[in-house]
């Protein structure tokens, strides 16, 4: 009996040895195969378990879980240490933080202004007006919003941008790196959407997938000429969904808007290739100090 237990403990540890090497061996030769498993497996485990604003919260933290897994496994402390000092980057230049902040802004307000110009609708525009007069009355409480939301996406840019982008970017032109970005990050949507939702139809899918695309090639716009600022770029994620939280609780035309946000995101990317080129989003604007953190 000692001896059959001696022969299926070793047997299992030979097993482990196996899976464990197998593991490392693909991380290694396919990375972002390895991270899109482990960041899909942790997110849609917990969405999944339940529909527990906290869970679904933590569920946001596979793309970041992931990340660092595979930065300690590959590349160690060094690799670690890399991978955080980028969410402490902030000396860029001010144009930079104008573009991260305004863009979710004007964007927005671009969206409004079409939906209710093609009407020629008096009551639209009047809405828009006290949607922006309702901006500078909650100022404060929309700072804060945007100040926590840069915690919450931290879950899901050192993920994306800050271990996805730049090893694409490694290898590949910024377009083919952004629109790669956005498919997995799309994707990774796919439990909130159709056909996991009930409320969801296709049509919602198409234009998420699409609108996402499109937006992740200004990440790359900003993460490019931010010297890698983690940082700009959860501002940047955090105003955005500040701008369409708010939006959408006071203008309660916008759920009628679907393709006017694709157009608009579309318009600010095409721009911003047209700026740089497809290869390298890079423009050089005259910064107050380099990379340093």
């Amino acid at each position: 009996m000692a001896l059959k237990q001696s022969l299926r403990s070793a047997s299992v540890q030979r097993l482990c040895k196996i899976m464990t090497t197998n593991i490392l061996e693909l991380s290694r030769c396919h990375p972002l195969i390895a991270f899109t498993g482990l960041a899909y497996a942790f997110s849609w485990l917990l969405w999944g378990l339940t529909s527990s604003s906290f869970m679904v919260w933590l569920g946001g933290f596979g793309p970041a879980l992931a990340a660092f897994v595979l930065t300690a496994l590959l590349e160690g402390r060094d690799g670690l240490r890399r991978l955080l000092a980028q969410i402490f980057v902030w000396r860029v230049s001010p144009f930079w933080y104008l573009a991260a902040l305004g863009l979710p802004f004007m964007g927005t307000l671009a969206v409004s202004l079409l939906y209710a110009l093609e009407g020629d609708s008096i009551s639209r525009l009047q809405g828009l007006a006290g949607w922006l007069s309702g901006l500078s009355q909650h100022y404060g409480i929309l700072g804060l919003t945007l100040v926590f939301g840069v915690f919450v996406v931290a879950g899901e840019e050192f993920g994306w941008r800050g271990f996805v982008l730049p090893k694409l970017q490694e290898h590949h032109t910024d377009l083919y790196a952004s629109l790669t970005v956005g498919l997995m990050w799309g994707l990774w949507h796919l439990p909130t959407l159709w056909p996991f939702q009930q409320d969801r139809d296709v049509m919602d899918l198409l234009l998420f997938i699409a609108d996402i695309l499109a937006v992740s090639v200004i990440y790359t716009w900003l993460y490019t000429n931010s010297h890698g600022s983690l940082l700009l770029i959860c501002l940047f994620h955090s105003a955005y969904d500040v701008m369409v939280i708010y939006a959408s609780a006071t203008l309660p035309f916008l759920g009628a808007t679907r393709g006017y946000e694709l157009l608009v995101m579309l318009m600010i990317a095409g721009a911003s290739i047209v700026w740089t080129g497809p290869v390298r989003f890079r423009r050089t604007i005259p910064n107050t100090a380099g990379p340093t953190s």
